[in-house]
């Protein structure tokens, strides 16, 4: 299930063996809900991102062709930028994925998934949020602490 906490664990963990290194030479959308990273160091990659509430997921990819059309650019700051490593909230849903220009977020949060990029005291959104919203969530995301390893339960308590 790709909303699981643990999946999400296991996910970031293979992310961070797969995408660290690698360039961001576009970020775009051609649907409702869905965001395309190109991706590329050795060879191309498409990390493609669903914010949709009923099936969040990232994917990564070997191919993918863009439209000529009805494509719309999103984080131009993050262009050319490298990304550095790929944590996980250790009590929340909220992947974290760090570039050399800034930070993205992807947090499940039911109908309010969605991903943000930060960069210092800034903070954007695929989708549209209200400015209120935004700063309460900066402060939210940057006071967790983000781990890279499997986050088990302890159960010897029990």
């Amino acid at each position: 299930m790709y909303k699981s906490y643990y999946y999400l664990n296991r996910l970031a963990l293979e992310l961070n063996s797969l995408i660290p290194g690698k360039k961001i030479l576009s970020i775009f959308s051609q649907e409702k809900d869905r965001l395309i990273f190109h991706l590329s160091k050795d060879e191309d990659v498409f990390m493609e991102i669903s914010v949709n509430h009923s099936e969040p997921y990232i994917n990564i990819r070997n191919r993918f062709s863009r439209a000529k059309k009805n494509t719309i650019t999103f984080f131009d700051e993050l262009i050319g930028a490298a990304i550095t490593e790929v944590r996980i909230a250790s009590d929340d849903r909220i992947l974290k994925i760090v570039t050399e220009r800034g930070v993205l977020f992807f947090a499940i949060r039911g109908k309010y998934t969605n991903l943000f990029y930060s960069a210092g005291k800034s903070i954007q959104s695929f989708k549209n949020e209200d400015e209120e919203i935004l700063s309460q969530l900066l402060v939210e995301f940057t006071e967790k602490t983000y781990i890279d390893k499997i986050n088990l339960p302890d159960f010897s308590s029990l």
